[in-house]
């Protein structure tokens, strides 16, 4: 038995002893070997990379050494005059050649033509004459005359390779205009090498090309072969950083290519190294095979004494520690199967939490909007003063319920780990100012200066996700609103870290509000907490909007904190990493002056002021601060006797209220005015040409340079800041000029009236054609396209439009938004405007306040967004009713009257312009069936679908719609049928309009 065991364990250390060879000659041919070939690679480059180092900082040195000369006064100077005594104080050989090193010095004027030169050869260690090289020189010519920049390169001579540098011949400041060319140049003699390779530490030869490439090459040392195998070599070489030839175990050849300033091989760089790196290679390797043999020795003998020890009874005592590892596996896995089940189980509690809480937020959404609904219809609809009161305490209730449940929501989300960033380009500078307007407009009759700071340095557009940006920025504002009974409430945007290190900006929301003690600032981004017990009965509130925000703002790889002291505000800031967009620009380059201005900003807020100042200072501006009227007029009369005026005064309105009509004579004036508080000012007080407009606080960058241009230049710089004057994107008049494009008499008439009626300044285009023309001749903030239109239809309008864009340089993302408008509300008709470069799809027939909420949207957008990319479906308002059933009026007049704003003289000349139209087209829509002309027939009902219908009459935009139908389907029975029905449907229109109209 135990010679049988013996056999065994022999047979087990020879095959142990295999492995151990096996794997000893894997390790050093496969591991060891290879990897110290990657590392004396890398060496080898690396000491390469070196000698071409050196070599092009010698190129640098002549190119340094070039600029100090050329670019002084005295060599402007001497170019025209070759003044001898420039010569002889700096054009000394011994200073040249010995102390600088230079062998060529070579002055051109501005035809090409040699005004004086001298070089020096080392070869020869005498002066040679400058005509020796001209050949060299010539060659030059094309690439470095009169060229505006210093260049360098290798050129071969006659007398070997050399550094040369061409530099234009400026005044000391750098003024032009040049008069000529001065070249430098060194040879790379062998004294050069020997600096070059006691510089790197490594021994290297050069040789020019040709003479390597020559049938009988003299270079000594170099064996290569034939002159195809060298030219072979050398094609191999060019596009390389270098090649690598192993010479034998001790040594290895690096070669390269160093190309003259035309591009072509100029220099062969050799250099032989040794393989030190490999030597130490194979020393590792055979100490790997040492403690190879040293392990199977060491194992062997544990072999040995193992099979003693098993022989002397050791295989109980392994039983007994095979049970014992046994049994603390199965505990192990017992204790793994538990925290599993208890960790899905948490998993399972967490989600039906989140199911629960979306359940529930549904449930609560559904009866909430039936409350508001109802609270917006009876306080719109009465007249009690008590009852509109009850009303609008019900929405603001409602809506703190609201912001409850979207808290609860996202608390939810960002534990369940279902919060994700959705990063698209958006504008941050507008962005951050449209949320200051925001706040400013929520101050609820409290006395607080809201004001908004972006650095001039903070990129325009950046990639990001918006949305969640303006949660937490609003939560902070809307906190130090609350927080803050009187005072200022101030907004800033910064840029943080270095430049070169990614896109980290900075947001703070300070206010002068009541401060939060030391102690309690601790606590302030946990859940449900507040600075004191009694804010909540105080000011409402749940606390969950910081620590919502902390949640956000670490999404955004960020950080956030406050600074704050009891009774004197507080600061909350945070940072947050974005991606650059495609474009770089920042806010302080939107505009630059031509020439500096004096500008008066006089302004009641010190903060306000401040910021206005350094935008001016960012623009080129010159500013000057003033508190009251009576300082400007101060300030300006002692600058207008210092023959130092004032352009422009920027002025907050109350400080002009407070002048009582005064005004400081040939000074126009900016009025600036709070957001949703204008009114203090009597303009009439002042002469008509002392105010230039009004400037909307918190201030724009872009609303700034826009009124700085047009006071000072005339004419705007931006479409966006021509809409200020609304000051809100949700209510007043809108100040902007729209293209209408439109064929259709009544739709015409329609249109125009509700733009008009929202203060927008409107042209009329009556087709394509026309559209194209106006665009060309004339500034539009929005156009509004009909797609169906004589001579040039909407979309190739559109298409030529945005060529016109493209060849004026006009950036996507500053293009005139152009939006669709149609009766045909596909989603084919939806992707066709988007493949011609429409931005939006607005469906026919529309109402007044759809289609001025739609002029808002655009207008006042934040982020450049394709509407018509982002939405699955455009449906017209009426969608989805029947007006064949008996349930459609013949025309809602009613409904159409309260649409032109109660206009009805307007509703009266709009029917009648309508109908007789439709007279015309009846006429014409019976030709064209008789022709049998279905694309005819077919636009003429199209026409009169989408004019009936914004008219309201609508049994007869139904009955067109059919007709429409049936004639793009070329059914010519059924457009007998539906032309009959239009018919009877016009003539019943027309007697419902006499019947409740009088002169039609």
């Amino acid at each position: 038995m135990i010679r049988k065991k013996l056999f065994r364990l022999v047979a087990v250390v020879v095959l142990v002893a295999a492995l151990f060879a096996g794997a000893s000659y894997f390790i050093r041919s496969w591991v060891i070997l290879p990897s110290f070939v990657e590392l004396e690679q890398k060496a080898v480059q690396a000491d390469f990379e070196r000698v071409l180092e050196a070599i092009e900082r010698e190129a640098v040195h002549v190119q340094l050494l070039a600029g100090d000369w050329a670019v002084w006064d005295d060599t402007y100077e001497f170019i025209v005059d070759l003044n001898p005594e420039y010569i002889q104080s700096n054009l000394a050989w011994e200073s040249l050649s010995e102390a600088s090193g230079i062998h060529l010095i070579y002055f051109m004027d501005e035809r090409g033509e040699l005004r004086w030169g001298q070089a020096y050869s080392p070869v020869e260690g005498k002066r040679v004459m400058v005509p020796e090289f001209d050949a060299e020189i010539q060659i030059l010519k094309p690439k470095w005359w009169h060229s505006a920049e210093a260049q360098s390169g290798v050129i071969l001579t006659g007398m070997g390779p050399m550094f040369i540098s061409a530099w234009p011949i400026l005044q000391s400041a750098g003024d032009g205009p040049s008069r000529g060319t001065l070249f430098m140049g060194r040879f790379m003699s062998a004294e050069v090498l020997a600096e070059l390779q006691e510089q790197v530490k490594v021994e290297f030869k050069a040789y020019p090309v040709p003479d390597f490439l020559a049938a009988n090459p003299t270079i000594p040392d170099l064996d290569y072969g034939s002159a195809e195998q060298r030219q072979n070599l050398i094609d191999r070489l060019v596009g390389k950083k270098m090649s690598t030839t192993v010479m034998d175990e001790f040594r290895v050849r690096a070669m390269g290519i160093i190309d003259d300033f035309a591009g072509n091989p100029a220099l062969f760089i050799v250099a032989d190294l040794d393989r030190e790196i490999m030597a130490q290679g194979h020393k590792a390797a055979r100490l790997v095979t040492v403690s190879v043999m040293i392990t199977l020795l060491v194992i062997i003998l544990v072999l040995f004494s193992g099979f003693v020890l098993y022989s002397i009874g050791i295989r109980r005592t392994n039983k007994i520690i095979t049970a014992t590892v046994t049994q603390r596996t199965r505990e192990l896995s017992e204790a793994k199967l538990q925290a599993e089940e208890a960790t899905q189980s948490a998993l399972q509690a967490n989600e039906a939490k989140t199911e629960f809480l979306a359940n529930i937020s549904h449930e609560v959404r559904t009866p909430l909007n039936g409350i508001i609904g109802m609270a917006q219809l009876a306080g719109d609809t009465t007249q009690d003063i008590n009852l509109r009161n009850i009303c609008t305490t019900i929405l603001r209730e409602a809506d703190a319920l609201i912001g409850l449940i979207n808290d609860t929501l996202d608390l939810s989300k960002i534990e369940a780990g279902r919060m994700d960033l959705e990063i698209r380009p958006f504008n941050c500078v507008e962005h951050i100012e449209d949320i200051a307007c925001d706040v400013a407009l929520r101050m609820e009759g409290k006395d607080i200066e809201v004001t908004c700071y972006v650095a001039p340095d903070v990129p325009v557009w950046i990639c990001g996700d918006a949305r969640r940006l303006r949660q937490v920025l609003l939560n902070l504002a809307y906190n130090a609103l609350k927080f803050t009974p009187s005072g200022e409430v101030r907004l800033r945007l910064t840029r943080a870290g270095q430049p070169g290190d990614g896109l980290t900006l900075k947001f703070e929301v300070e206010d002068t509000g009541i401060g939060i003690a030391a102690e309690k600032q601790g606590d302030i981004f946990q859940r449900f907490t507040q600075a004191d017990g009694s804010m909540s009965r105080r000011f409402g509130g749940t606390g969950l909007g910081t620590s919502i925000a902390k949640e956000l703002v670490e999404l955004m790889n960020g950080e956030i904190g406050l600074n704050s002291q009891l009774g004197q505000g507080s600061t909350f800031w945070f940072t947050a990493e974005f991606g650059f967009s495609e474009s770089r620009e920042v806010a302080g380059e939107m505009w630059q002056v031509q020439q500096p201005e004096r500008i008066l900003v006089a302004d009641g807020c010190p903060s306000s002021a401040a910021n206005i100042c350094a935008y001016l200072e960012a623009l080129g501006f010159e500013s000057v601060t003033v508190s009251s009227f009576d300082e400007a007029l101060d300030v300006a009369t002692i600058a207008e006797l210092d023959d130092a005026p004032f352009k422009l005064m920027l002025a907050e309105e109350k400080i002009i209220a407070d002048a009582h009509g005064e005004s400081i004579e040939g000074l126009p004036i900016v009025v600036m005015s709070r957001i949703g508080q204008a009114g203090l000012l009597d303009f009439g007080q002042l002469s008509s040409d002392s105010i230039k407009g009004l400037l909307i606080k918190p201030v724009r960058w872009s609303f700034l340079c826009d009124h700085l241009c047009r006071v000072l230049h005339g004419h705007g710089i931006a479409r966006s800041a021509s809409r200020e004057s609304s000051g809100s994107r949700s209510s007043g008049p809108i100040s902007a000029k729209v293209l209408l494009v439109e064929d259709y008499v009544t739709n015409q008439q329609i249109a125009l009236a509700h733009l008009r009626s929202a203060g927008l300044t409107v042209e009329l285009a009556e087709n394509g054609a026309e559209a194209v023309a106006a665009f060309k001749s004339d500034e539009f903030d929005l156009i509004f396209m009909d797609l169906q239109m004589p001579d040039m239809d909407g979309y190739e309008a559109t298409r030529i439009i945005r060529e016109t864009e493209r060849e004026r340089g006009v950036a996507d993302h500053e293009r005139v938004p152009i939006i669709a408008m149609s009766a045909h509300a596909l989603k084919e008709y939806k992707d066709r405007c988007l493949a011609s470069g429409m931005d939006d799809f607005f469906a026919k027939p529309f109402k007044r306040e759809s289609l001025i909420a739609k002029v808002r949207d655009w207008l006042y957008r934040s982020t450049s967004v394709n509407y018509l990319a982002s939405t699955d479906d455009c449906t017209s308002e009426s969608e989805g009713i029947d007006y064949t059933s008996g349930s459609a009026v013949v025309i809602d007049l009613e409904q159409a009257v309260a649409e032109f704003m109660g206009d009805r003289q307007t509703v009266e000349q709009t029917l009648t312009a309508f109908l007789a139209e439709c007279r015309q087209q009846i006429n014409k829509m019976k030709q064209a069936y008789a022709a049998e002309d279905w694309p005819c027939l077919a636009n003429e009902a199209h026409r009169i679908k989408g004019g009936a219908a914004n008219l309201t009459a609508k049994i007869l935009s139904s009955a067109a719609s059919l007709l429409e139908t049936a004639s793009r389907a070329g059914d010519k029975e059924g457009c007998a049928t539906a032309l009959k029905n239009v018919t009877d449907a016009l003539k019943e229109l027309e007697q419902e309009v006499k019947e409740k109209l009088i002169g039609v």
